[in-house]
């Protein structure tokens, strides 16, 4: 027969020693959980930031594209002008 079950004393003793190494055990697994959240959360910022990096880039290039056109453009009506005007 174990010494827990003829004494509650001793009955009493281990379970305060269990539930000290229980709560020392979910003390380090909050800490954990919660080291891991802050990485977590570092991480989707990284994302967010890249994502709007490229977003911003994107906009960059489509302005760019689209003012290279419009020039393209003023300059072939231009040329066309300038020629039509001097071949009449």
């Amino acid at each position: 027969m174990s010494i827990e079950k003829q004494s509650l004393e001793a009955h009493v003793d281990l379970c305060a020693e269990r539930y000290m190494h229980m709560a020392d055990r979910i003390e380090r697994l909050e800490n954990d959980i919660g080291k891991r959240m802050d990485t977590l959360e570092g991480m989707l910022k990284e994302i967010k930031d890249g994502f709007a990096k490229k977003e911003e880039s994107a906009l960059k290039t489509m302005f760019a594209v689209g003012l290279s056109a419009i020039t393209a453009l003023l300059g072939i009506s231009g040329g066309l002008l300038w020629y039509i005007i001097i071949h009449q």
